[in-house]
């Protein structure tokens, strides 16, 4: 009997070291461990030393401190759930919108590439919460006529996606205020009829939408946050994602004949 204590509390320790050594782990190396919660505070390695002294508690059989420290884990579990929904939840409620301003079909100026439609386009981007959004960029951007996907994958620049003079990507440092609204001006795309190619469907078809000049385009993508993105970084700390929602915006575009 007197042996399986000796083995127990030899076991227990053990653990307790364990979690303590990996609490400093996650607090000292930089990872997705150690980010820290609305108040700046790292809240994995707080909660694992939280867990290391409960259990001493619980060996020595200090019962008060041992409930204390229990309930001291709940108030550390329910506050990160209150900051992941705060973190969250702006990045989840952003309205977007697309406003086009410019229409062109006709020969390209470009080589001899046939015919081109161009549409420029303003995205809006309004927060309606309370809370500033995490800062976030926008990700793997799709165009679509009449709800048809045009296809990037063909080997072709069927058309062109540019923010910030990064192709594919927006700032990623952008932060929205509550109640505020932020434009990206002078996006576009080049859809070229000799390279067109769509998702599903005839190409032609989608062609024929755009020279009758009624046609709904649409932008769908994500809005990601990645707290330590860095362009051309692609380390998985820079690749964590903390927190993204899908996004879908379309207008209706109809030229009246004059």
């Amino acid at each position: 009997m007197r042996k399986g204590i000796v083995e127990l509390n030899w076991y227990s320790k053990a653990l307790i070291l364990a979690i303590t050594i990996l609490g400093f782990f996650a607090l000292l190396i930089p990872s997705v461990l150690s980010e820290p919660n609305l108040l700046g505070l790292p809240t994995i390695p707080i909660a694992l030393f939280a867990i290391a002294l409960a259990l001493y508690f619980l060996i020595k059989d200090h019962r008060k401190m041992f409930y204390a420290t229990i309930v001291m884990l709940l108030i550390i579990f329910g506050y990160t759930g209150f900051w992941a929904y705060n973190y969250k939840m702006p990045l989840s409620s952003l309205e977007t919108s697309i406003q086009i301003y410019y229409y062109y079909i006709g020969p390209s100026q470009i080589g001899s590439r046939g015919n081109v439609s161009v549409i420029w386009f303003n995205l809006t981007i309004r927060n309606p919460t309370d809370i500033d959004t995490p800062s976030f960029m926008m990700e793997n951007p799709a165009f679509y006529i009449n709800n048809v996907k045009l296809n990037e994958n063909s080997g072709y620049w069927s058309y062109q996606f540019s923010i910030d003079e990064h192709y594919g990507y927006y700032n990623p440092h952008t932060i929205i205020e509550a109640h505020q609204t932020l434009t990206i001006s002078d996006l576009h795309i080049f859809i070229f009829q000799n390279e067109m190619q769509v998702e599903e469907g005839n190409p032609k078809d989608v062609w024929e939408y755009l020279v009758s000049k009624n046609f709904t385009l649409s932008l769908s993508g994500t809005f990601t946050s990645r707290p330590n993105f860095t362009i051309g970084d692609t380390s998985p700390l820079s690749l964590w994602v903390l927190a993204e929602s899908p996004f879908l915006a379309s207008q209706r575009f109809i030229e009246s004949p004059v």
